[in-house]
Parts: C-alpha cells; sequence; structure tokens
C-alpha cells in the first residue's frame, strides 16, 4: 500500500492537472528540448496533456516562449524545430488520444 500521494502536474498549454504518470514530460536534455516519454532526463521539466489539441499548440510562439521560461534555458531557433519535428512524429506514431 502506498502512504504518500501520487505526483500531480499542470499541463502547460491546458493547465489541466493530471497525474505525472498521465503527463507527457518536457526537458532539455543535451542541450536540446525534447519530449521525456519515460520521464528520466535529469533536471527541470515541465509537462503537457497528451490530447493531439495540447500537442498541436506547442507549436505557437506563445508555449514556445512560456517552455523557455519554464525550462530556465535559452534555446535556439534549429534546436526547437528539432523539437517540434519530434511532437510531429510522437503524433503521427500514437494518434489521438
Amino acid at each position: 500500500m502506498r502512504d504518500k500521494p501520487y505526483p500531480i502536474r499542470t499541463c502547460i498549454v491546458c493547465g489541466h492537472k493530471d497525474y505525472k504518470s498521465n503527463l507527457l514530460r518536457i526537458a532539455c536534455h543535451e542541450g536540446e528540448i525534447r519530449l521525456d516519454k519515460e520521464q528520466k532526463f535529469p533536471g527541470r521539466g515541465v509537462y503537457v496533456c497528451t490530447n493531439v489539441s495540447c500537442l498541436q499548440k506547442l507549436n505557437s510562439s506563445r508555449i514556445q516562449k512560456r517552455l523557455i521560461n519554464l525550462l530556465q534555458k535559452s534555446l535556439q531557433e534549429v534546436t526547437y524545430k528539432k523539437f517540434q519535428q519530434e511532437v510531429k512524429e510522437f503524433l503521427s506514431k500514437y494518434g489521438q488520444n
């Protein structure tokens, strides 16, 4: 039996609160912003819902600025374009939730 409560995190796009295991983690790994599907990358991370609308909104400039601010990293445009491609691949692989 588990004595402590399960960790709850907030989606940076829609603000929905859910269990950490139900959200997708985004973190900086080796200087690049990445989808952390296993939630194992070290350091600061942010969370996003796995539904298609939240994942598509990651491409907006408002969310990009928020992501950079929350991760406390300065990212180059090239790095963010790689991240956008990774999100598109994730959407095509896992479809809609």
